[in-house]
C-alpha cells in the first residue's frame, strides 16, 4: 500500500440553510473553524474529506476523498 502525503482536510456541512464546503491543512484547525462559532453545526451533520498529494499515474488532479 502506497501512502500518500494529505494536502487539505475538507468538511461539507449546512449552516443557516445554506452549503459550507471548508478546507484547512489539519483537522484541528478544520475543526476549530466549524465548531468554533455560536452557530456551530451538530457533529453528526459534518462529512470530512482529505485531499491526497496528487499521484500522476491515477490522474493530473488532486482527488478527494471522504474519511
Amino acid at each position: 500500500m502506497i501512502t500518500r502525503k494529505i494536502l487539505k482536510h475538507w468538511a461539507l456541512f449546512y449552516k443557516h440553510g445554506e452549503r459550507q464546503f471548508i478546507s484547512a491543512p489539519s483537522k484541528e484547525e478544520l475543526d476549530r473553524a466549524i465548531f468554533g462559532g455560536a452557530y456551530a453545526p451538530s457533529p453528526n451533520s459534518v462529512t470530512y474529506y482529505v485531499e491526497y498529494e496528487r499521484d500522476i499515474k491515477d490522474t493530473r488532479y488532486n482527488q478527494v476523498h471522504e474519511v
